[in-house]
């Protein structure tokens, strides 16, 4: 669960979800392996084998994330750059189709949020923060805009979804189902372009937070 969402927190194989099935039924068939449960060893934990699965997935060979739930903002109109300026500790003033990674902070320096801003336009900006942290960076912004009235703030946390394609794999996955170009020179990191992928127009951000390449 996060921030009202439900989200899984692992996937187990079939034959481990057999496994745990067998070992809350009263009618246990004891041929199979039962899954130890929470331990003081974290490699005897249900989820460490899982996570460990996944892991080695993305940096090996490349997974998907449903990050659906992420906290999604529009910032337009006259005044969004400057806005952005006050409230970002990057630099927000960057060509059109960049994406920039930035933290946002309160009075004393502390870290509020941290989240990518992609800038469509001239003044018109999108926003993608963590679950449980919209409505932070939405107050701050706020309090920011006293005296920047000629902007308008959306929510479309709910109106979009958002997949990430990461790992070592994601370039030659990604470039059977698009006719865009995928290579470095072409799609560099830390920019976005509107592409078709399997015949669906996307947004596509070239970012990753796993260490390896991915959008």
């Amino acid at each position: 669960n996060g921030f009202g969402w439900e989200r899984p927190l692992y996937f187990l194989t079939p034959e481990e979800m057999a496994a745990k099935a067998a070992a809350h039924s009263p009618h246990m068939d004891h041929s199979l392996p039962t899954p130890t449960g929470y331990a003081n060893d974290l490699k005897d934990t249900e989820w460490f084998a899982a996570e460990a699965r996944e892991c080695r997935a993305c940096r090996e060979e490349a997974v998907v994330f449903d990050l659906s739930t992420f906290g999604k903002l529009r910032v337009s109109g006259e005044d969004a750059l400057a806005l952005l300026q006050r409230s970002c500790t990057a630099n927000m003033n960057k060509p059109v189709g960049s994406v920039t990674y930035t933290c946002m902070l309160d009075e004393s320096g502390g870290i509020v949020a941290d989240f990518t801003v992609n800038r469509r336009g001239e003044q018109d900006f999108y926003i993608v923060t963590t679950t449980p942290q919209p409505y932070l960076v939405k107050d701050v912004l706020r309090r920011n805009a006293r005296d920047l009235p000629q902007h308008q703030l959306q929510d479309v946390s709910e109106d979009l979804g958002v997949l990430a394609l990461m790992g070592p794999n994601s370039p030659g996955i990604l470039s059977k189902l698009t006719d865009t170009s995928v290579e470095d020179v072409d799609f560099p990191p830390f920019t976005m372009q509107t592409i078709e992928v399997a015949g669906v127009p996307v947004d596509a951000l070239r970012v990753s937070f796993v260490g390896e390449i991915g959008w």
